[in-house]
C-alpha cells in the first residue's frame, strides 16, 4: 500500500517551487527552472493521488466528478499544456517581462499561448497563474482529505469475528490499509483503520495561502 504521506510531500513540492518563482526576481533563468519544476510537481499531485487510491471502490467516480469540476478549465488545461511543452519539447513558452522597484518581476507568455484563457486571465503573468492553480489542487486535496478521511483513523468499537481482509473489503478499503488491533479499556477489540504510521495530514497551511479561484 502506497503511503498517503505522498499526496502532501508532492503538493509541498509544488509549493516550494512556486515560492522560489517568487523569490527569483530578475533571474530569469532560476524563474524558468523553478517554473518547469512547478508544473511537473504540480501534475504529480493527481498521478501521486491516483496511485495512492488504486483500488478504492469509491476512488473512479469521486476523481471524475472532481477533475471535471477543479481541473477541466481554461487555466487547468492550460497549465496541463505547459507542463507537456517544458517536458517533453522543452520550450518554457515565456518571451517577456517587466519589473520595477518595489515591484515583484513579471514573466509573462505571448497571446498565442494564453487565447484559450478567460479573458480576465489572459493578461496575468506566470506566477500568478500558477498561484491561482496551486489554489485548485489545494482544494482537489482537501476534499480528498474530508472525503476520505475514515482511512486516517476510524475506530470500529466491535468484536470482529472476520478476517481483517474480509473487514477492509466489507468497507470499501483497498488491501493492506488495516494497521493494527488493540483492546480498548472495556476490553473491546478496536480495529484502527490507517496507514501504518501515518497521521491525517494537514494541509491548513496552504489553504490559507492559496485560496480557490475559480477556473472558468
Amino acid at each position: 500500500m502506497r503511503s498517503v504521506d505522498l499526496v502532501e510531500n508532492k503538493l509541498r513540492e509544488a509549493d516550494y517551487f512556486l515560492g522560489r518563482m517568487g523569490e527569483a526576481g530578475f533571474n530569469v533563468w532560476a524563474f524558468q527552472c523553478d517554473f518547469t519544476a512547478f508544473l511537473a510537481s504540480a501534475r504529480s499531485v493527481t498521478f501521486t493521488m491516483q496511485a495512492v487510491m488504486s483500488g478504492h471502490g469509491e476512488w473512479d467516480d469521486w476523481y471524475e466528478e472532481r477533475r471535471n469540476r477543479l481541473l477541466a478549465g481554461p487555466r487547468g488545461r492550460f497549465m496541463v499544456n505547459m507542463r507537456n511543452i517544458t517536458q517533453k519539447v522543452g520550450d518554457v513558452g515565456l518571451n517577456s517581462g517587466v519589473g520595477g522597484p518595489g515591484q515583484r518581476a513579471q514573466q509573462f507568455f505571448p497571446k498565442s499561448l494564453t487565447a484559450k484563457l478567460s479573458s480576465r486571465e489572459q493578461d496575468l503573468d506566470a506566477f500568478a497563474l500558477s498561484e491561482r492553480h496551486m489554489g485548485v489542487l489545494v482544494r482537489l486535496v482537501q476534499e480528498w482529505l474530508y472525503d476520505f478521511r475514515a482511512m486516517w483513523g476510524v475506530e470500529v468499537p466491535v468484536v470482529w469475528s472476520g478476517s481483517i481482509d474480509e473487514l477492509e473489503a466489507g468497507l470499501g478499503f483497498p488491501a493492506g490499509w488495516t494497521t493494527d488491533i488493540v483492546d480498548d479499556a472495556s476490553g473491546e477489540e478496536v480495529l484502527l483503520l490507517s496507514s501504518p504510521g501515518e497521521f491525517f495530514p494537514n494541509i491548513d497551511d496552504l489553504a490559507a495561502r492559496y485560496p480557490l479561484i475559480p477556473d472558468a
